[in-house]
């Protein structure tokens, strides 16, 4: 996957802020992760369109 790295990274800030008690953060964190993940899954060809809705005003891609 091409976008290992992004992933890492996130992962490597929550760690950052499990290990230094800044929990909103690690929760913000992990819900990006979350989103980063089915958004290159979507990007890559491996996920449905039926993960985002589209935001007619904007359109931007959401996650259900």
């Amino acid at each position: 996957m091409a976008h290992d790295w992004f992933l890492d990274v996130l992962d490597d800030l929550r760690t950052f802020a499990v290990k230094n008690g800044l929990h909103a953060v690690s929760a913000q964190l992990e819900e990006v992760h979350r989103v980063a993940e089915a958004e290159i899954a979507f990007i890559e060809g491996g996920a449905s369109t039926d993960q985002f809705c589209i935001d007619e005003a904007t359109g931007t891609r959401r996650i259900h």
